[in-house]
């Protein structure tokens, strides 16, 4: 067999994706050829490398093509891969200098028009290393994505299944462009321009999920709190529903308007959602806060104290306000008690001040939506919406005609683009 008829062949197997049987012919071919071995045959030879994960020797060759012909576009587009998975997919194993060099030489090698190359790919695993860094390096990150047009970003969302078989969606490429440049955006306080790439994501991102779109609703509505529209903001945070996030959000523009009682509400509705205590630290620090204000001291300790618990179950270092504070109501630092214990407690409290702080409401229930699982109360002239949920009850009882009593939260209606007042707390009135 010449050595014609051997290419042909390995560029046969090459193309059945036989990649080792292909590779080995054309490592014949180049060995028989010598200083003659032509461009396909080493680049051919790179591909079946790279294609069974020998990276490394795939890199080598293709940097050898490269110095010859900077211009033969086959083993650019190689090379880069061969950067992209050596240096920078998978960063945290990689020396940061490596890292930062190989992006550089992804961003040399290739422009975003280019739909097979490892641009994109690359700007967003760079965005993901400065991200861990602490402060936030964010111009340098509004840099990277300046070098997309987020117009010829993929917008098909991706998903897998879980081990416990749940499906999970995966954000696009365009979805991660707006959300990491609003962030940048947000982290320098541009915030006229943060609202503006806030409204293109909403009105640009295919099959957006509800949490991704609440995401970008929310820092919308931070972005126009910053400044100091929150008013405007409170009206798109109180139609968000219940994520306890946004809870926390409310509850920090009450403060910012002076409004303390209503800011602790919203604070304890955060405390009561049921997650991991040590999510909800700056919950529990705007409680305190809160109680402070309102001249209201019975359970400052106790929140300092589990704030102090899980400060120390994850060696972070408390801040001076936490210090102050524990210093004032004489609470210490170190505890014999236990996160759960005291969570426990402090959520009988919770629930406790939600009952007697808010005003209680009866009415009807005049129309049920079982299948929509919502429906609306009468009472003294006027209906509130509450959702199945809230409905505390036998279920028989969910029906038109049932008496129950209630209380009311701020929400906003957003088919109707008003603010509203919602039923929440439904409880059946005995002797219905």
């Amino acid at each position: 067999m010449n050595i014609e008829q051997m290419q042909e062949q390995a560029n046969m197997l090459r193309k059945d994706k036989q990649f080792k049987e292909a590779g080995d012919l054309y490592s014949v071919i180049i060995e028989k050829s010598g200083d003659k071995a032509s461009q396909w045959d080493l680049w051919g030879l790179a591909y079946c490398l790279y294609k069974l994960n020998n990276y490394e020797e795939s890199f080598a060759l293709c940097e050898k093509i490269f110095e010859k012909d900077q211009e033969f576009e086959p083993v650019i587009s190689l090379l880069g891969w061969n950067y992209y998975n050596l240096y920078v997919k998978n960063y945290k194993e990689v020396k940061e200098n490596k890292f930062f060099a190989a992006v550089s030489k992804i961003l040399m090698l290739f422009k975003q028009d280019d739909e097979y190359s490892p641009l994109a790919l690359t700007i967003f695993k760079a965005i993901d290393a400065l991200s861990l860094k602490r402060p936030v390096p964010y111009e340098q990150i509004i840099n990277y994505l300046l070098l997309l047009n987020p117009d010829l970003l993929d917008n098909k969302n991706a998903s897998y299944k879980s081990k416990r078989g749940v499906t999970i969606q995966l954000p696009s490429q365009k979805e991660k462009y707006y959300s990491n440049y609003i962030k940048a955006l947000r982290g320098t306080e541009r915030n006229e321009e943060a609202i503006i790439e806030c409204d293109k994501a909403l009105e640009s991102i295919e099959n957006m999920s509800l949490k991704s779109k609440n995401w970008f609703l929310k820092n919308k509505a931070l972005a126009i709190s910053n400044l100091k529209r929150n008013k405007e903001a409170l009206d798109i945070l109180l139609a968000l529903g219940n994520d306890w996030t946004v809870l926390l959000e409310i509850a920090q523009i009450y403060e910012k308007e002076h409004e303390y009682k209503k800011a602790l509400n919203y604070a304890i509705q955060c405390a009561l959602v049921k997650i991991d205590p040590s999510l909800k630290v700056k919950c529990y620090m705007q409680i305190v806060r809160m109680l402070k204000r309102l001249n209201d001291t019975q359970a400052i300790a106790d929140h300092l104290e589990l704030t102090c618990l899980i400060y120390n179950k994850h060696k972070w270092k408390l801040n001076n306000e936490i210090k102050d504070l524990c210093r004032e109501y004489n609470v210490h630092t170190v505890s014999k008690n236990t996160i759960d214990s005291l969570y426990s407690k402090l959520r009988n409290f919770w629930d406790n001040y939600t009952a007697s702080s808010q005003e209680l409401f009866s009415g009807v229930i005049s129309k049920v939506f079982q299948d929509k699982h919502y429906g609306y109360i009468s009472s003294n002239d006027n209906s509130y919406f509450f959702s199945e949920r809230e409905f505390k009850g036998d279920k028989h009882y969910l029906k038109a005609g049932t008496r129950v009593i209630f209380n009311i939260i701020d929400a906003f209606d957003k088919k109707n683009n008003k603010p509203v007042k919602n039923a929440v707390n439904v409880n059946i009135v005995k002797n219905n």
